[in-house]
């Protein structure tokens, strides 16, 4: 039961390479608070040291000296029971992080997914040089998903063998977690209960098992549970004055990249389908102060549809009610308010909605 309790860590950054390197700083997050820690170069290194009631996930980045906007370096590393040693030699080398049960763990796992980034980078790149009569072909369009799904997937198979392998291990625990906008809960519940008991008493193991509690009341058949935002005019907006027609749910925001690729192919359904009982109602997790780029993006992308806000990031309301923790995510609700589809792309969602709506 105490395996995982109090982590006393030992973080030694070796600045390397850096040109004129000035503070560094330690970012993690334990429960629902972002922590952040900084330390001077001495001797040319940074020297971190604390404790984390349980394993946590931090990263680390150097700024330059004389400007505290240019980073020169950043790296992921896990704050645990031990002494960890960081080699910082530029941003653009791949980093080398040391000491630590999970570490290890992290840094094997991290470079047997090499392939499947290698897959999807390719992907992305023909879609950026494709013309623009490529990147509206269904057809171009259903490929790329095709080879990005394939990765992912692959990607996915890799976690799953590490957690059916790793019981004891918290990466497993860790990654279970992450997976809970993109498994099914009935397989999340399958791979916690597999894990050890101490495991599953911990802090993000608790959490999971409510994630995983409410994740059912949000499956495939469950009812759309309602909530009410704001509209850019300051107009309430509640999704169940939606009730009667097909709704895509569509939860982005203005700085993800997939979401704005995203865009187009929920423009095209939403043109081809918006006359036949369906619309779409898009929140964005945009924060409060950058309710400007929203409203930008907005007009760039040309979204005509009903669109509105999570005030608080993402940290409560809607986003909190379908447990959003990757974007773009959406869900398909029909008339009676009941989800059923969810993470609809590219073709997928017009060869959806060409079974359902009304013609």
């Amino acid at each position: 039961m105490f395996t995982f309790a109090q982590q006393n860590y030992n973080v030694q950054v070796k600045v390397g390479q850096l040109v004129n390197p000035g503070k560094a700083y330690l970012y993690y997050q334990t429960g629902n608070e972002l922590v952040t820690d900084s330390a001077e170069l001495t001797t040319g290194s940074y020297h971190f040291k604390g404790s984390v009631p349980e394993p946590a996930l931090a990263r680390i980045c150097i700024y330059q000296k004389e400007s505290a906007a240019k980073m020169l370096f950043n790296a992921e590393l896990w704050l645990e029971k031990a002494s960890i040693n960081v080699i910082a030699n530029d941003r653009s080398a791949k980093s080398i992080v040391t000491g630590g049960q999970l570490n290890a763990d992290y840094q094997l796992l991290d470079a047997s997914k090499a392939p499947e980034r290698k897959q999807m980078l390719q992907a992305s790149k023909r879609v950026e040089i494709g013309t623009d009569a490529e990147r509206k072909s269904p057809e171009f369009l259903k490929q790329h998903m095709q080879v990005m799904k394939a990765a992912m997937n692959k990607s996915a198979e890799r976690d799953s063998m590490y957690i059916r392998s790793h019981p004891d291990s918290y990466l497993s625990l860790y990654l279970i977690s992450i997976s809970t906008s993109s498994v099914p809960f009935l397989s999340l519940e399958k791979e916690l209960n597999a894990l050890s008991k101490p495991l599953q008493s911990t802090v993000r193991g608790k959490d999971l098992i409510n994630t995983i509690n409410t994740l059912k009341n949000r499956e495939i058949g469950g009812k759309a549970p309602d909530f009410t935002l704001e509209d850019p005019l300051g107009k309430s907006v509640s999704l169940s004055a939606f009730r009667g027609q097909y709704v895509l749910l569509d939860f982005w925001a203005s700085w993800c990249v997939p979401c704005r690729k995203e865009n187009p192919n929920v423009k095209a359904a939403y043109e081809k389908f918006k006359d036949k009982n369906f619309t779409v109602l898009s929140v964005s997790i945009d924060a409060p102060a950058t309710k400007a780029k929203w409203l930008e993006a907005i007009k760039e992308d040309q979204l005509p549809w009903t669109q509105l806000c999570d005030s608080a990031g993402g940290s409560e309301q809607a986003a909190l009610l379908y447990n959003v923790r990757a974007i773009p995510q959406n869900y398909l609700i029909d008339p009676s308010g009941t989800i059923i589809a969810k993470n609809l792309r590219g073709a997928e969602l017009q060869e959806k909605l060409g079974q359902l709506v009304r013609r």
